[in-house]
């Protein structure tokens, strides 16, 4: 399977909107009953808000970035890992 930019790009992309609107989410209460309901209604409301949509989508794009440089963190140490693969196997 090959992966091209793009779709690494569109990937992370994805998994940045998911993690913010699981985040966004988890921030509301559980449960039954008037309080619970006023809170959803509330959050319901300033998610039609321009000023809200600018927030999730820089924090999107925040996220985005930090994942981004999580990979490319994670794929600078594959030689690194290759050399040791390569020195552990010339041990045996």
């Amino acid at each position: 399977m090959n992966i091209t930019k793009d779709d690494l790009t569109e990937m992370i992309e994805q998994q940045a909107t998911e993690d913010v609107e699981n985040r966004l989410t988890e921030l509301l209460p559980q449960g039954q009953g008037e309080s619970y309901q006023k809170v959803r209604m509330a959050y319901q409301a300033l998610q039609n808000t321009i000023e809200f949509k600018q927030f999730k989508q820089s924090f999107i794009e925040f996220h985005n970035r930090a994942l981004t440089n999580n990979l490319l963190s994670q794929l600078g140490k594959i030689p690194d890992m290759i050399k040791e693969a390569g020195d552990n196997y010339e041990a045996f």
